[in-house]
């Protein structure tokens, strides 16, 4: 005991106490550090995570479903440009009151995609409303007067030729628009051929009218 107290000296005492300062604070310290593995499932609830402090490289990919987006909550700023492609479009999503008027020219619709609209009276045969019914004998210019003066014309003979073979059967002969000579046009037979006639000669005739988009 004699020897301890001997050996006992100011540096010996005060190095004890610093050992023993930085034991207890590493100690204290790594106490207060907590793993990830340390924390229990689900007890980090919304309200313990600050404002902002979960940033977008927080973040796991595809870990925001469509049911964890609140509804109106994209709006449309938040949409890149050009983001939406036509293969993320609904089928029948896009109705017609969701399309600004005037928006569409011809170049912006596919091919087939709109039905033409003949006028009353008329049907659609080699892309011309053909007056179903044919109207009375007259010579070439009479007839072609008629036409334009109810804003349409005299078939071709091929158009009036498809006509007669693949929608209605002409009863008789009719007038077409198209010339043989100065003086001469061709008629359509019931057959579908063509016959050569005089402007003079009358015969029975029907108008074409263009379809409506």
């Amino acid at each position: 005991m004699k020897l301890i107290r001997t050996r006992l000296t100011y540096a010996n005492v005060m190095s004890s106490i610093a050992v023993f300062l930085i034991l207890g604070g590493a100690t204290a310290f790594a106490a207060k550090k907590v793993g990830s593995n340390e924390i229990k499932g689900n007890s980090i609830t919304t309200g313990k995570i600050k404002k902002e402090a979960v940033t977008a490289g927080k973040i796991k990919k595809e870990a925001v479903t469509t049911s964890k987006i609140k509804n109106d909550a994209v709006t449309t700023s938040k949409i890149k440009n050009d983001a939406v492609t036509t293969s993320k479009i609904k089928n029948d999503a896009v109705t017609g009151a969701k399309v600004q008027d005037g928006s569409l020219t011809s170049v912006d619709l596919a091919a087939g995609t709109l039905t033409p609209v003949c006028p009353t009276g008329t049907v659609l045969s080699q892309g011309a409303c053909f007056e179903v019914t044919p109207r009375a004998a007259a010579t070439y210019e009479g007839a072609n007067d008629a036409c334009v003066g109810a804003g349409r014309r005299l078939p071709s003979a091929a158009e009036l030729s498809g006509f007669t073979r693949q929608v209605q059967a002409i009863p008789s002969t009719e007038r077409s628009g198209d010339l043989f000579n100065t003086n001469t046009s061709f008629n359509v037979k019931p057959d579908g051929s063509f016959e050569a006639v005089p402007f003079a000669t009358a015969a029975a005739f029907r108008c074409v009218a263009s379809p409506t988009p």
